[in-house]
């Protein structure tokens, strides 16, 4: 008698355990996707609410209306308390326009999802959302209490950050016209910290010394030059660098390409950005070819 309670207690509890609850996942979607980040190539955040196993059936839950919360902040600590009821009246996607929304069929499950576009997000930062980090939760109407966090891969949040990185000042070698070098050590500034991606999307950050004779040097920076802004150095000297071996007499131009933490490219469509053009690496030294007679009076 005592056991066959226990078996029956023990499978209460799992059933009550293992009990579905909606599901919220937040995704970015489009161009170079990095963890934690809404950058200038991605085109929106979607967030899932899916209702599976026996919350599919029940009533209550299929039934109810699905609010989204919002909120903002520059730094993590965000307060999501703003109800996205009637703040998005212009927004591309039918159903963040006209939140609280319902669920729809998807084979057993019940789904709804969302789009936030540019504009929206915007909207979630208070029209200024640049390196703001923004955050969302939702809860049905027949228990508005209980409010479910929207998490995305490996991040609690997004951060906003649309603004490119720069090479802010390309010290050498540089010059006007067609000029003269002889060192192969190379220096600039940077006007943010580069970022090499995740583990899902990594990029490389990159300098290019396209030669006359159609040859192509390449230099990967290094994450002990990333720093730059706020950050310190911002200037980068570095010598002989790896894959950077030039040829006496031919005329380089040099480019780059470079991404920042959140994944923004310099240039759109991610292309190779020329800083100095007409750059001709010399190391012969000066001869005298020949002497002429010559008689002073």
């Amino acid at each position: 008698m005592h056991k066959s309670l226990t078996i029956f207690s023990v499978v209460f509890v799992l059933v009550c355990f293992l009990q579905a609850v909606p599901q919220v996942t937040g995704t970015i979607v489009g161009g170079t996707v990095i963890d934690g980040y809404f950058n200038t190539s991605n085109s929106y955040v979607q967030i899932e609410i899916r209702l599976t196993g026996s919350d599919a059936s029940n009533d209550d839950m299929v039934q109810a209306a699905v609010n989204l919360l919002y909120g903002s902040s520059t730094s993590t600590n965000i307060s999501i308390e703003n109800n996205a009821n009637g703040d998005f009246p212009s927004a591309a996607d039918s159903k963040l326009k006209t939140n609280p929304e319902y669920f729809e069929d998807e084979n057993d499950d019940k789904v709804l999802v969302y789009k936030l576009y540019q504009q929206d997000l915007s909207t979630v930062g208070n029209d200024n959302p640049e390196n703001k980090y923004l955050d969302f939760k939702v809860f049905l109407d027949h228990d508005a209490g209980t409010k479910y966090d929207v998490d995305f891969p490996n991040s609690d949040h997004v951060r906003y950050d649309r603004d490119r990185p720069s090479i802010s000042d390309w010290v050498t070698p540089s010059g006007s016209g067609t000029f003269y070098f002889n060192s192969n050590t190379i220096s600039f500034e940077l006007d943010e910290t580069l970022g090499s991606g995740d583990a899902d999307t990594p990029l490389s950050n990159t300098i290019k010394f396209y030669g006359s004779d159609d040859g192509d040097l390449n230099y990967t920076i290094a994450s002990d030059y990333f720093s730059g802004a706020s950050d310190n150095p911002t200037r980068h000297t570095i010598e002989n660098p790896t894959g950077l071996d030039l040829i006496d007499g031919i005329n380089y131009s040099i480019q780059y390409l470079i991404y920042d933490r959140a994944g923004n490219a310099n240039t759109n469509g991610n292309s190779f950005q020329t800083e100095v053009s007409d750059a001709v690496y010399d190391v012969t030294r000066p001869t005298i070819t020949g002497v002429s007679d010559f008689q002073v009076d």
